[in-house]
């Protein structure tokens, strides 16, 4: 190779080249990904939560919350598996597709099996989404097959609409999680961290007469040394004159990048001249939430 004129300049080139070349082969396999943790919310104003793994290149669990027109819902966490098992258990929720690309990208498959009164429920959902640092947004689509246990044939297929969704993650400021009954939940501090602007979690009660499922978002719980803890009643008067009238008492502690509490909401309903018709109590709803590292 002639390079009695121009070899330096050769040489300077080629190592250019590679650097070039190296750096963005770098660029490329660095994650996209700013956290592990990511807490948000759906187009129906209810939590999502997505995990990844230490990587942060693959989704280790998935927590949403669902609800139709026709009263249908379904709310849980899913883990992620390398692949399907070849019987489901009741119970189980799992997610497929779990790997994010190098542009962020990915679209993972859930598949949940649960009760719904005297049929069995195969939730089978989609999130499709793209993470870009410390914002991860998309759509989220699920179908419900219900079918009769004795015969396992399907009864009815239940569509929700398909829902536009977006998380956060920040670290000491954004709490992802669930609840003890495996319902997602989310925790935002603002910037001083002495407030919690939002906590979002699902709670149920029942009685022989109602049915509450609601997606509550609590807001603005003001933080004395980490910790929240006051009750308080919202009462809405209804159409008929009536009253249903809710009592809340929550109970919030962050440390760090960790967040408990519990929640316990009672729902008395009485008519217009003042007679109780039914009460009904959630029960303590506890739940756990961590954030990303800084």
């Amino acid at each position: 190779m002639a390079v009695k004129t121009c070899g330096a300049r050769i040489a300077l080139i080629a190592v250019a080249a590679f650097g070039a070349f190296s750096g963005s082969a770098g660029a490329a396999t660095r994650p996209v990904a700013a956290g592990t943790v990511y807490g948000g919310y759906t187009a129906q104003d209810a939590p999502l939560v997505v995990t990844l793994d230490r990587t942060r290149t693959a989704i280790r669990t998935v927590g949403i919350y669902v609800e139709n027109r026709d009263g249908y819902v379904f709310s849980d966490t899913g883990h992620g598996v390398a692949t399907r098992p070849p019987v489901m258990r009741f119970g189980d929720d799992m997610i497929l597709g779990t790997k994010i690309s190098t542009t962020g990208a990915f679209k993972a498959t859930g598949q949940a099996l649960t009760g719904y009164g005297e049929q069995i429920g195969l939730l089978t959902y989609t999130l499709t989404g793209k993470v870009k640092g410390a914002v991860m947004q998309g759509s989220l689509r699920a179908r419900l097959a219900l079918s009769d246990p004795a015969t396992q044939h399907v009864v009815k297929t239940v569509t929700f609409r398909t829902l536009r969704w977006m998380a956060t993650s920040r670290a000491g400021r954004v709490f992802g999680g669930m609840t003890s009954r495996r319902d997602p939940v989310v925790v935002e501090l603002n910037a001083s961290g002495r407030v919690a602007k939002f906590l979002r979690i699902p709670w149920s009660a029942s009685s022989e007469t109602s049915n509450w499922i609601v997606p509550e978002t609590l807001t603005n719980q003001r933080l004395a040394g980490g910790t929240a803890s006051r009750t308080w009643s919202t009462p809405f008067t209804r159409d008929d004159g009536g009253r249903n009238t809710f009592d809340y008492a929550l109970t919030l502690r962050v440390t760090g990048t960790k967040a408990s509490g519990a929640l316990q909401v009672k729902v008395t309903e009485t008519s217009a001249a003042g007679a109780v018709e039914a009460i009904s109590d959630s029960g303590t709803v506890k739940f756990t939430a961590a954030s990303s590292s800084a």
